[in-house]
């Protein structure tokens, strides 16, 4: 039980024998040298808080267990699942180098939220331009133009202030170290191909509009004509409007099913980083078995 107990402290800093006979849980600086540590320095700050959250639970645990050694391996497994599902997120600002991250950190949640307005705005969009061109009343057509114009306004302006927040606040979490080279430059391009085609769909829109050289209602305003009517130029812009959009959408495609595949196959956590809600943690409940040497109970965190 000695030997057990000694195992504990220097492997995971978890228990020593008291007078009493009682483990007696504390934290030990010394670092495991029998195991590497999955995560350096950071695996053992986990692993600290980890003991430090959850003492009274260890405390019970160690009753059940049938020695020391089943304490340890027990613990060992936890924290090794803490660290596989929450390495990116107790760390401060998921400022972790991408080989020590097994799964991509959350992003900020100012940009959670114009991520998802976006790309509602934008379904939205689609959908008042295919509705354009089905409907055969004049009066619908025109409700639903203008409501396309107007919207599509919003979006350059939403666009204009995720560029900034892109430059001047943004954090981007690291791509996590299973995903090629190629794959994070083709993710960085589709971010600001979308950037781009948003911009330009609103921009060749607007410029069809007053280049037709008529008033026009934006956002429920008359706004009068302003500048004289150039028709081939009008063609020329709303040729590049449609081949803009036709881009635009392909492009949100391609991103959406890139998304879904790696919350599929890959499971990285590439689209857990951006869903509204947090998935829910890997590990956070864990049943061992006798083969991986887990079978000392079951923690919970959180």
């Amino acid at each position: 039980m000695v030997a057990a107990a000694r195992l504990c402290v220097v492997c995971f800093g978890v228990a020593r024998p008291g007078r009493s006979g009682r483990g007696i849980l504390c934290v030990s600086s010394r670092r495991a040298t029998s195991r590497p540590s999955p995560a350096g320095e950071l695996y053992v700050s986990i692993r600290r808080e980890y003991i430090a959250r959850h003492r009274s639970l260890i405390l019970q645990q160690s009753k059940q267990c049938g020695s020391g050694h089943q304490l340890a391996r027990s613990i060992r497994c936890h924290v090794d699942a803490l660290v596989q599902s929450e390495v990116g997120t107790l760390s401060s600002g998921n400022a972790i180098p991408a080989a020590d991250n097994p799964t991509r950190g959350r992003h900020q949640a100012l940009t959670i939220a114009l991520h998802w307005v976006t790309a509602l705005l934008v379904l939205v969009q689609i959908a008042l331009g295919i509705l354009h061109d089905q409907v055969s009343g004049a009066e619908i057509r025109r409700g639903v133009l203008e409501a396309h114009r107007s919207l599509g306004v919003a979006i350059w302006i939403l666009v204009m202030g995720r560029l900034a927040w892109r430059v001047l606040g943004m954090r981007l979490p690291p791509f996590p170290p299973s995903m090629p080279r190629w794959h994070q430059w083709g993710a960085r391009l589709s971010e600001w191909g979308l950037y781009g085609l948003m911009s330009a769909q609103a921009l060749t829109g607007i410029a069809a509009t007053v280049l037709r050289g008529r008033p026009f209602d934006l956002f429920g305003i008359q706004v009068p004509s302003l500048t004289a009517a150039d028709i081939a130029w009008a063609t020329t812009a709303q040729g590049l409007h449609a081949l803009a959009a036709y881009a635009l959408a392909s492009l949100v495609l391609v991103h959406a099913g890139a998304a879904v595949l790696h919350r599929v196959i890959a499971d990285d956590g590439v689209l857990d980083s951006m869903l509204p809600v947090p998935r829910k943690a890997r590990g956070t409940r864990i049943h061992g078995s006798q083969s991986d040497g887990c079978g000392a109970g079951d923690f919970r965190h959180g």
